[in-house]
């Protein structure tokens, strides 16, 4: 993960607290960096164009004041909307549900898969319930590849150290069969070197 310069923070709090207020919506820069960073963070620290819209939706779904409808323009055909806050309550409950361990990280990434601001609780709810899955299937999938890779590791080590003591056994032979040879020969050139200097005496008749 890119490490996260704190004046390229700043002057990014700063670009969205000017978006805010450009839709008449005032926050302070502290609220700003506190309510971003767990989203930057989920983006490797990336301050991109995109990462900053998405900011900005989050944050006017958060601080926007809700505008008041009068009842004569509500309609039971109308779906009501649902905040960014409700869909990371709902991708929470339905992956405690679900048996799945979601970080804060994790819940940001989930949440920024759901496009549908407008939809239904019921659409919502399916569409967490597969953006869940599939992103389980990816954790599995990550998991299942670093344990292959860390076996693949191991297993390169060992071969890489019966090579090594392999090595060194043959070496070890090597040379101990030279030392006996030419031990054998010492000990001849010994024997026959002795034996020229014996001097056997003569039998008198």
């Amino acid at each position: 993960m890119k490490e996260l310069v704190a004046s390229e923070f700043t002057a990014f709090a700063k670009r969205l607290q000017s978006a805010l207020k450009r839709k008449n919506v005032s926050v302070s820069l502290p609220d700003i960096k506190d309510a971003i960073a767990p989203l930057i963070a989920a983006h490797g620290n990336e301050l991109s164009d995109e990462l900053q819209q998405s900011c900005v939706q989050m944050l006017l779904e958060k601080y926007q004041p809700a505008t008041l409808t009068p009842p004569e323009s509500f309609s039971d055909d109308e779906p009501t909307a649902i905040t960014y806050q409700q869909k990371q309550g709902i991708i929470t409950n339905q992956a405690q549900a679900l048996g799945i361990e979601l970080s804060e990280q994790d819940v940001i990434y989930v949440t920024e898969q759901i496009n549908s601001s407008g939809a239904t609780l019921d659409e919502i709810i399916a569409e967490v319930e597969s953006a869940l899955t599939a992103f389980a299937e990816y954790k599995q999938s990550e998991g299942i590849q670093k344990i292959q890779q860390m076996f693949e590791r191991v297993n390169s080590r060992v071969e890489s150290n019966n090579q090594e003591a392999s090595a060194v056994i043959a070496d070890g032979l090597q040379n101990f069969g030279k030392k006996v040879t030419q031990s054998q020969q010492d000990f001849k050139s010994s024997v026959i070197n002795t034996l020229k200097h014996l001097k056997v005496p003569k039998v008198s008749a």
